[in-house]
């Protein structure tokens, strides 16, 4: 209703009540006739804005309909703060408001007269709170209510919506630079938020008022420089602001310079070189027109600097061995000072102190033996054959007695396995050899697949486990025990050799996998042939990848472990194609050595090879892996481990935080993942040291799995505690399968505190039809397995009592605690262990493999390109960034906004270190939005060249 309408309204109100009083006084002076035009006036429509030619006597609360004074105005629940409706009503017997159906009973009404024009009107009121707009699907709307004796009437709908204000602004304003006099444009997008935000702008911190003419504040929010002046170079800083937060945007660096003179000289950059004398420099701009001569004088100043150059410390050699001592022994020492560490450089690796036993007849049993003249008064050589022959029956009677126990155990021990499970070597080797064809030697090689015993099992009172019935032992004591499981030591990848390549295959430029069931490869007339010993080949499998990499590039992924090897384009030498693979290792003796020094192990032991295709890379690859260091706690020393050929012990390649300039590998380390920046194909793996005063944690995923379910006997549930990584998951789902054993449940990750403290598994619900033995229903994991020991194959069980024979279903929660650790979680298990089919691949993502571009598989679910930026791209954005400018923004604040500059010695020493960085970002990002992403900080940089660039090269908007 118009602002006339209202005035009219209030206008008729006031007549309305004065003409009912004049009414109702003369009422005893008027004939019937008058009486009967009175009557027939109680059905006049009040509902119009107009007043009718005659109105009734009385009340107007019992013959006009509610006319509202004021209706209630949409409104925002900001953060804990609830919103209020309000109406005012007139000629009302109740009012009430009413929101999505539901009249809101809590709403408060006050009846009030209006001083001026004596009108009596009802004002109502509600609170809306968070929980109520939250909890309704869709728009949240209300609407005032008031009824009188002519009937109700409803106001307009009021919106109640939950204000907000989000953080990043849509389009940021960016730094330029422009000529004096010039109009300049600075355009800002708020973030996005309700109510709409209102838009300010801030020069050096201080709030651009409407009284400067020169600034104009455009409907959209930019800012406009009408003319340029000299004084307006400054910092400017767009601020969104509404009933819900306030938000900066980050500032932009405006700079007018006038035409034909110099800039202001630029800060020193840093030294050149990290270690010796180099120099700094700075510079600035001519901004010269093209009818004008240069500006005098240099653009550039350089001074000299001086780096302290770290000595690390070398040993001395050894001394010499010194004689022997009472106990046997002979010692050596050296010394760390030839040099000393000096200047922050290491101090030397290994140990300073050498020992062995002492050799001959000098030293038996701790005691010195003098030599003595042989008496040939003793009949020496009797003595001999008598204690021969003494030590010969005795041996033979032990012999004799272990192998009557050993029968004995192992009849006992085959009469309580559990259906399912083979008890000795040779019939899991029998077995094995008829189901898994892929595990089986390859006998060209002359490797054996080897096999052993790792599974373990924590102790419970159960009669169905390997202890005797007579004894109870507390859950807290541990110990191995003969499995109940034989489960192989080493991986497929880990005894299988590679597959042969084709002799008779048709040569391939494209370098694509050849589709043949065998899994040969076509390989191009410039492939050079391998000549690694077969024992380094593994084949593909689960575990690992091949691919036949040309200088196109590649990206060799592992499905469903996020480990990816990225062959960067121009890596290989055009017309070369070299077999290349990747792949994750499980067997136990090749991880690298994590007991001494409180080490863990904080990633997959990942290999990448052949070590022989490292002579052809022209450029360095990328190995990214996940991680189970939980990054967000910090305290972790972290180190990257290396070995580049299988046998070959495990090397220190660099501890994070600690590069030097002869730091071969550049690593990233992400929240999740890790990235190695390496000349050579290697394996690389991460292991961590905490400080003892401060806790760290490492991410850690429990899994439950058991065999079909057999009629009448006992379900074993066994729980693997391995590192939070899908790979993990997947070797021992791949193990498990091969026994009839499946994945129960989705498993769920904990954080393992580096407290000492054991991991304790409560078995805290169990459904009817099951039962556990008293005291069974606890298991302790000691902490040295979980932080020390890799192993993936150990595991606790709980042996479960079927009551029920016909029971199918399985419910059961599993509490996962430590002591002196806040982050708790539930195993929670619901399953039907009939075992359906499929049921072995519960929680196990399926994943299509599709080749790329480059003959590789991949797993890629953002993207089909291998690579976002075309070589030429990265090519031209290199001879751009490569080279150091004034305003320092190239290659090394680049490398800052993408945080990667932990680190830069490394990119400068590569012939394009925007190429190196570039290839990184390749290899993190592979959402869709990335390269929108990488347009947006090639913008902030103020380098609108690479901007328009990449824009043209890739087609953006």
């Amino acid at each position: 209703m118009g602002k006339n309408g209202t005035k009219l309204l209030i206008f008729g109100l006031v007549n309305l009540v004065c003409w009912g009083q004049v009414r109702s006084q003369n009422s005893t002076d008027e004939g019937k006739p008058e009486r009967k035009e009175l009557d027939a006036g109680r059905q006049v429509d009040l509902r119009s804005q107009f007043l009718p030619d005659s109105l009734p006597t009385g009340d107007p609360v019992n013959f006009a309909l509610p006319v509202f004074i004021e209706e209630p105005a949409d409104n925002f629940v900001v953060k804990s703060k609830s919103a209020t409706l309000q109406c005012k009503v007139a000629h009302a017997l109740s009012v009430h408001f009413q929101c999505n159906d539901e009249i809101q009973e809590h709403a408060l009404t006050e009846d009030h007269v209006d001083p001026r024009t004596g009108i009596r009107f009802t004002q109502a009121s509600v609170e809306i709170s968070r929980d109520q707009v939250e909890e309704f699907f869709g728009d949240y709307h209300c609407a005032c209510v008031a009824v009188s004796g002519q009937g109700h009437s409803k106001s307009r709908m009021a919106y109640v919506t939950i204000a907000y204000l989000k953080k990043e602004f849509e389009v940021p304003p960016y730094s330029d630079q422009s000529v004096q006099g010039k109009q300049v444009e600075v355009r800002c997008h708020p973030p996005k938020g309700k109510p709409e935000p209102r838009l300010y702008w801030l020069k050096d911190g201080v709030k651009i008022g409407d009284d400067d003419p020169n600034y104009i504040v455009t409907s959209e929010g930019h800012l406009i420089l009408v003319s340029a002046r000299k004084e307006d170079s400054a910092n400017y800083t767009c601020v969104a602001e509404n009933i819900a937060a306030k938000r900066y945007s980050k500032q932009a660096e405006i700079n007018i310079y006038v035409s034909g003179g110099w800039s202001d000289w630029s800060s020193w950059s840093t030294c050149s070189v990290s270690c010796g004398r180099g120099f700094r420099q700075r510079g600035r701009i001519c901004s010269t027109p093209l009818d004008q001569k240069s500006c005098p004088g240099q653009n550039v100043q350089k001074k000299p600097c001086d780096s302290v150059c770290p000595v690390d410390g070398n040993w001395s050699m050894w001394s010499k061995w010194s004689t022997c001592s009472k106990d046997c022994k002979q010692t050596r020492r050296r010394q760390c000072n030839d040099p000393a560490p000096r200047k922050g450089g290491h101090y030397c690796f290994g140990v300073d102190f050498e020992s062995l036993d002492c050799m001959g007849d000098y030293c038996t049993g701790g005691v010195w033996v003098e030599p003595s003249i042989p008496d040939d008064s003793v009949d020496s050589g009797t003595i001999g054959s008598s204690e021969i022959a003494l030590y010969i029956g005795l041996s033979m009677a032990v012999l004799v007695f272990l192998l009557v126990v050993l029968v004995a155990i192992s009849l006992i021990r085959r009469r309580r396995l559990p259906h399912g499970y083979a008890l000795t070597q040779s019939a899991f080797e029998t077995q094995h050899r008829k189901k898994v064809l892929g595990y089986s030697p390859d006998l060209t090689s002359g490797v054996t697949t080897e096999l052993t015993s790792v599974c373990y099992e924590y102790s419970y009172p159960d009669s169905n486990s390997n202890h005797s019935k007579g004894g109870y032992r507390p859950a807290s004591e541990h110990h191995y025990e003969q499995p109940m499981v034989i489960l192989p030591s080493r991986s497929p990848v880990d005894s299988i050799v590679k597959p042969l390549i084709s002799d008779t295959s048709s040569s391939s430029t494209g370098g694509n996998i050849s589709p043949r069931s065998a899994g040969t490869f076509d390989r191009s007339p410039g492939a050079m042939p391998s000549t690694s010993p077969p024992r380094n080949h593994v084949t593909e499998s689960t575990f690992t990848r091949w691919c036949a990499v040309t200088s196109s590039g590649a990206r060799i992924t592992l499905p469903e472990s996020g480990v990816t090897l990225t062959v960067p384009e121009g890596a290989l030498n055009p017309g070369q194609t070299q077999d290349m693979f990747v792949s994750v290792v499980h067997d136990t003796k090749s991880y690298p050595d994590s007991s001494r020094d409180g080490h863990t192990l904080l990633s997959p032991v990942v290999i990448c090879g052949p070590v022989q295709a490292s002579q052809l890379l022209k450029k360095p690859v990328i190995i990214s892996f996940p991680h189970v260091a939980s990054l967000r706690h910090g305290n972790w020393t972290i180190s990257v481990t290396s070995t580049e050929t299988e046998g070959e012990s495990w090397r220190k390649v660099v501890t994070l935080g600690q590069e030097t300039i002869n730091t071969s590998i550049y690593t990233q380390l992400d929240l999740n993942t890790c990235h190695i920046v390496s000349d050579s194909l290697a394996g690389f793996a991460l292991l961590g040291t905490t400080l003892p005063s401060l806790p760290a944690y490492k991410s850690l995923r429990i899994a439950a799995f058991s065999q079909e379910y057999p009629q009448g006997s006992d379900l074993t549930v066994r729980l693997y505690c391995v590192q939070d990584t899908d790979d993990a998951i997947r070797f021992v789902t791949e193990t498990e399968k091969q026994f009839g054993g499946r994945l129960l449940d989705k498993p769920v990750s904990t954080l393992l505190r580096s407290s000492g403290e054991n991991m304790r598994l409560q078995l805290d619900r169990l459904c009817d039809g099951w039962s556990v033995q008293p005291g069974a229903n606890l298991q302790e994991v000691p902490f040295s397995h979980l932080w020390t020991n890799s192993n993936p194959n150990l595991h606790c069980s709980f042996t479960l009592r079927n009551k029920v024979p016909a029971q199918r279903t399985l419910v059961m929660q599993i509490n996962i605690t430590q002591q002196d650790n806040t982050n708790k979680c539930l195993l929670k298990v619901n399953t039907n262990i009939s075992g359906a089919a499929g049921s072995a691949d519960v929680g196990v993502r399926e994943t299509k493999m599709r080749p790329s571009s480059s003959g590789c598989s991949s797993t890629d679910s953002y993207s089909n390109l291998v690579f976002r930026l075309p070589a030429p791209t990265k090519e031209t954005l290199g001879k751009m960034l490569d080279k150091p400018v004034a305003g320092g923004n190239d290659w090394r604040l680049l490398a800052e906004r993408l945080n990667v500059h932990r680190y830069t010695a490394f990119f400068a020493s590569r012939p394009s270190p925007t190429e190196a960085i570039l290839n990184l970002w390749e290899a993190r990002n592979r959402e869709s939005s990335a390269t929108q992403g990488l347009l947006g900080i090639l913008r902030g940089m103020g380098r609108m060249d690479c901007a328009h660039l990449l824009e043209h090269d890739l087609q953006l908007v």
